[in-house]
């Protein structure tokens, strides 16, 4: 373990190298760190977002940890995310990344 992220009730995204206590009042979320493992990267930025996190902070975060629109999509080819994930996927895209989302049924308008 490398220590831990935990989503303030704030907003804040804070690292640190002891487990938080789960029990605050002001904890709402933590995930362990495992800086070998790169879906544990997305898991803390996508989650994270979903619940609430500054999007400034976890567009820090994803600069230093390289996640990308590319990177996106070899993880999605590799892991099966859960619902806050793909909450997260789509803040992200949004949010960090500046791009629209478009469904194939706003797509058909495109066409007409």
């Amino acid at each position: 373990m490398d220590g831990y992220y935990y989503l303030h009730t704030n907003g804040d995204l804070i690292y640190k190298k002891f487990e938080p206590e789960l029990d605050s009042p002001f904890v709402k979320e933590i995930w362990p760190v495992d800086i070998t493992n790169r879906a544990n990267a997305w898991q803390i930025a996508l989650e994270a977002l979903a619940l609430g996190a500054n999007a400034e902070r976890v567009k820090n975060l994803a600069r230093k940890w390289n996640l990308t629109f590319d990177d996106s999509i070899e993880m999605l080819k590799r892991v099966e995310p859960t619902e806050r994930m793909k909450t997260g996927l789509n803040l992200f895209i949004e949010k960090i990344l500046q791009m629209k989302i478009i469904s194939a049924r706003n797509m058909r308008s495109y066409h007409e």
